[in-house]
């Protein structure tokens, strides 16, 4: 199994053309409680945490950033009369992102004590419109973007982190964060195969692969050149920004753009977009 990619077992369920729509209903929360009181933080040097602090605050970010974008997506869907199963993984996902920013924000003040200033909030982002005006195929769009590439890739940035030797409130913290991001990542397949069912989600997916692939990756080409992490700063949740680049591109090639064959579309405009980027990087 390439480096990055979820195991078998914490891997993002992928659609079969035979699944209903009931076999992407989300499992119940279950809420978690982090003994930070347990972290080590004398283990790593005061740079060193403030370098990890910086990441997670930024992660705090993107989950605040990603309430309002859920709660965007389930208003599109619910206009489009989405099946009720759609609306609620959209709902619940931005109800899941609130918890995940004070999470990334606790998590963050714990390894740098009372200085510690979250980032500003972006409020709620614009999304991609892939050229296209409101339409059913752009929020079909937007809502892959997010799922099916956005959070598949966290998903298996958190089940990576997970095969190393994570601190024990560390390891609590990204095993509850994996599985919400991995029902965040269903609802994007759930929604690409009823739009294919409905027959017309199978033109819109093709004709915008390559763009759902460069939205994802263009972020992230500039961070290969910036190396690797070691071993101690790991342990405290943290991948060097050319890491991150790995994982994304390993999770593309043998979960993402697979998962949209099993569904029946042709993704190799995305493959080769993907190929193009990295050699470009």
């Amino acid at each position: 199994m390439p480096a990055g990619l979820p195991s078998k077992k914490l891997r993002p369920r992928l659609p079969q053309k035979s699944a209903t729509l009931v076999e992407f209903r989300l499992r119940r929360y279950k809420p978690v409680a982090i003994e930070w009181t347990d972290l080590p933080t004398d283990t790593i040097a005061p740079s060193e945490r403030r370098v990890i602090a910086r990441v997670w605050a930024s992660r705090a970010r993107s989950e605040h950033s990603a309430v309002g974008a859920f709660s965007q997506l389930a208003y599109e869907a619910a206009r489009l009369n989405a099946p009720s199963p759609i609306l609620e993984m959209l709902t619940r996902a931005a109800h899941d992102e609130v918890r995940h920013a004070t999470l990334c924000d606790d998590y963050a003040a714990t390894l740098v004590g009372p200085e510690y200033q979250p980032l500003p909030r972006m409020g709620v982002p614009h999304g991609p419109t892939f050229g296209l005006e409101p339409s059913r195929e752009r929020t079909l769009l937007r809502i892959v973007a997010l799922s099916c590439f956005n959070e598949t890739i966290t998903s298996a940035y958190f089940t990576q982190m997970l095969k190393g030797p994570l601190h024990a409130p560390v390891r609590t913290l990204v095993s509850s964060l994996l599985e919400d991001e991995m029902d965040h990542a269903r609802v994007g397949w759930a929604y690409a195969k009823v739009a294919i069912d409905a027959g017309w989600g199978e033109s819109a997916l093709t004709l915008a692969m390559d763009k759902l692939v460069a939205s994802c990756m263009q972020p992230l080409v500039v961070a290969r050149r910036f190396g690797r992490s070691h071993e101690a700063m790991r342990a405290f949740g943290y991948f060097a920004p050319g890491e991150d680049f790995a994982i994304a591109v390993d999770t593309l090639r043998s979960v993402v753009l697979p998962g949209f064959k099993t569904l029946g579309i042709d993704s190799k405009i995305g493959q080769d977009t993907l190929e193009a980027l990295t050699r470009a990087s």
